[in-house]
C-alpha cells in the first residue's frame, strides 16, 4: 500500500487475513482435515458451562465437517477428547498433531467423554 507519512510517500506491505482464522486462533481452536474436526482448549470455566467441576482434560469437539470421517464415525460436538491412538492430548495443536501424523488407512481412536461417561470413538479410515 502506498501512503503518506511526515508528507514523503511510503511502501508499507499488507497482509490480509481470514478473519474466521483469526478468531479461531484467539480462541484456540485448531482443525484436523483428515478427521473433519474442529478442537478448542478445554479450561476450567468452559468445563464449568458444560456441568463438570474442573477441566478432566483434553480438548472439546467444537465442529464436525459434515460427512467427514469424525462425523460419520459417531464423534459428537461437546465431546472432549482426552487421547489419540492412546497419547493423552492436553491441548488443541497436540490434537491435531496427533490426528494429523495417523495412519489415513488406518482407524484413529479417540478416548472420549461424553456427558460425564467415559468411553471411546474408533474413527474409521476412507
Amino acid at each position: 500500500i502506498e501512503v503518506l507519512r511526515d508528507g514523503r510517500p511510503r511502501t508499507l506491505k499488507v497482509r490480509l487475513e481470514d478473519k474466521q482464522a483469526g478468531v479461531a486462533a484467539m480462541l484456540g481452536i485448531e482443525e484436523s482435515p483428515a478427521l473433519g474436526v474442529r478442537v478448542g482448549r478445554l479450561d476450567d470455566d468452559i468445563a464449568r458451562d458444560l456441568g463438570y467441576r474442573a477441566s478432566p482434560g483434553g480438548v472439546l469437539v467444537r465442529e464436525l465437517t459434515p460427512g467427514g470421517r469424525a462425523a460419520e464415525s459417531g464423534l459428537r460436538e461437546r465431546d472432549i477428547v482426552v487421547a489419540v491412538n492412546g497419547e493423552r492430548v492436553e491441548s488443541p495443536r497436540e490434537f491435531v498433531r496427533l490426528a494429523e501424523r495417523a495412519d489415513p488407512t488406518s482407524a484413529v481412536r479417540l478416548n472420549v467423554i461424553r456427558e460425564g461417561m467415559r468411553g471411546f470413538v474408533d474413527v474409521e479410515a476412507r
